[in-house]
């Protein structure tokens, strides 16, 4: 695990152990982190917590952490955790864990993984497409910077996919999966990161955003 990582993690948990006590139920990184696929700079930190009551304070928690790297916390109660009360974004990261593909740091010996049925993942993919396809214009409208713009791309593939009943995890099987489905190439997911990363030239990644744009366009979705 990345150093920058474990630091953040071990900060928060600590944190966590302190804040929610003994009904801290759970505590795992998730997410590109979680699977060792971190990259400074363009990776999120995304952390999942299940505790057993509902904190109408936990805002108050999440608040405590300013880190520059970009760190997302989500709160589960034990009740939305078992009946998969979640996004669907939230439901793969749970479906992962069962595959042992993110990382556990605390688990309460009463608690258990839930396993994530598929069809469940597929059933809301309409509504999450035209919403992540609106936040997306939102983005480009106001200018937003290249790296939400892209992550927002990546995740409107993904959910397009999900049309298909596929699942993907790595950004090499997203591009060739998508071309195979979609028939939709243009960039490699690894050149527009290194172009952000370096910002040698956002020419690319404006081109790459504006193409995705006309084909969403072009397939009326």
């Amino acid at each position: 695990m990345d150093d920058q990582v474990t630091q953040i993690c071990d900060a928060v948990l600590q944190k966590a152990k302190h804040f929610f006590g003994k009904n801290l139920l759970f505590f795992a990184l998730v997410g590109s982190a979680g699977k060792n696929n971190y990259i400074a700079g363009w990776s999120d930190i995304d952390l999942l917590i299940v505790t057993k009551y509902f904190y109408e304070d936990q805002d108050v928690f999440q608040n405590l952490f300013n880190y520059s790297t970009h760190t997302g916390i989500t709160i589960l109660t034990q009740k939305e955790w078992y009946n998969l009360l979640v996004s669907q974004r939230i439901l793969k990261y749970i479906d992962e864990l069962n595959n042992g593909e993110n990382i556990i740091l605390y688990r309460s010996k009463n608690l258990s993984i839930p396993i994530v049925n598929h069809d469940l993942i597929f059933n809301n993919r309409d509504r999450e497409i035209y919403s992540a396809i609106a936040k997306l214009k939102r983005l480009v409208v106001n200018r937003t910077n290249y790296r939400e713009i892209l992550k927002t791309i990546i995740y409107i593939q993904k959910l397009m996919l999900c049309t298909k009943k596929i699942l993907v995890y790595q950004y090499s099987d997203l591009e060739k999966n998508f071309f195979i489905n979609f028939k939709f190439r243009d960039k490699s997911f690894k050149s527009l990161i290194n172009a952000y990363l370096n910002t040698t030239d956002l020419s690319l990644l404006k081109s790459y955003k504006n193409h995705f744009l006309k084909y969403l366009e072009s397939i009326h979705w």
